[in-house]
């Protein structure tokens, strides 16, 4: 929630389940991309409107002025077959 009483909404990827959020944490993310969702149809006579952040990688993202553990980031994979 900002300064003004708005929600946001903020979607991180490529992190473990060990990193968490709580309510009164301060969350800076750099370089954040912003999308606005406008009149989102819950039901025939509910509508939303929000702004979404998306967080591709955890290490963007700092939580009350500490930058995530390596162990709070998932470890990316690759799988390589020859057929």
């Amino acid at each position: 929630m900002d300064g003004e009483g708005d929600c946001v909404a903020v979607c991180v990827y490529n992190c473990a389940p060990s990193l968490s959020f709580f309510i009164g944490d301060t969350i800076a993310v750099a370089d954040p991309h912003v999308i606005e969702v406008k009149e989102l149809e819950l039901s025939a006579s509910s509508k939303i409107s929000f702004r979404s952040i998306r967080v591709p990688n955890p290490s963007r993202l700092s939580r009350n002025g500490c930058l995530p553990k390596p162990a709070q980031m998932a470890p990316s994979h690759l799988k390589i077959s020859a057929l």
